[in-house]
């Protein structure tokens, strides 16, 4: 009987530890303390929408990134950066930012798009090293790559 009792409970263990290591389900594994770069916007049928003249203005060091802490975030651009509050829930993987502060005044459409769609960000899904944003209707999304 003990040792039927000592592998049930070695069972739950490793399945609570198997379950819990999911990366997708590490919120703050995957945001907090983390700075993530804009790798292109995508559809909903996981297409890359920028062009090439959109990539290298993304791939101007310093630009178009967001970094978390536990609770805020700050974001860049092109010329402007932002700053607020951040959530996320796994149930769901709901999420959503409140921009509290700006600085400077964006001079691009790109960048008035990627701040208008970090905005309207109501759903995430990520991994450690790959995250997206997506819309309300999830019809388009940030793709950002681990900075």
């Amino acid at each position: 009987m003990m040792r039927h009792l000592t592998i049930y409970i070695m069972i739950c263990i490793a399945a609570l530890c198997f379950h819990s290591c999911s990366p997708e389900d590490d919120i703050n594994g995957i945001f907090v303390g983390k700075t993530w770069k804009l790798s292109n916007i995508c559809n909903d049928k996981d297409a890359p929408m920028l062009s090439q003249d959109d990539v290298d203005q993304v791939n101007v060091g310093g630009r178009f990134v967001i970094t978390f802490s536990e609770s805020t975030f700050t974001a860049r651009a092109t010329t402007m950066e932002v700053e607020g509050t951040w959530q996320a829930v796994n149930d769901g993987n709901a999420f959503a930012v409140t921009i509290t502060k700006t600085d400077g005044t964006e001079s691009t459409a790109l960048g008035n798009r990627f701040i208008e769609m970090l905005r309207g960000s109501s759903y995430y899904q990520a991994d450690y090293n790959t995250l997206q944003l997506y819309n309300e209707g999830r019809t388009e999304y940030l793709l950002f790559r681990l900075q």
